[in-house]
């Protein structure tokens, strides 16, 4: 399974949390790491962490102005797209 999306989503992550403030930003913050350490080991995030995580990104997206927003939908997607190649559920 390529990680390769994983990381891209902690990249989004990233730049979204450039343009939030305060807790938000750190929130995010904490979301890009979580992402970048999901990459990073030897087995990757199930179904459930994976919507769990989202659904806390897609909250957290609602509080962002269109640039932050549009980070939060493009590490959304690659999420999903990581996704796809978990088996399971």
């Amino acid at each position: 399974m390529s990680r390769e999306e994983l990381e891209e989503a902690s990249g989004h992550l990233r730049r979204a949390a450039e343009t939030a403030e305060g807790e938000t930003r750190e929130k995010l913050a904490e979301q890009s790491q979580r992402f970048a350490d999901a990459a990073s080991r030897e087995s990757g995030p199930d179904h459930g962490w994976l919507d769990r995580h989202t659904h806390v990104v897609r909250e957290l997206g609602e509080e962002l102005d269109e640039e932050g927003r549009e980070h939060v939908d493009d590490a959304v997607e690659r999420i999903n797209a990581y996704r796809e190649t978990v088996p399971g559920v």
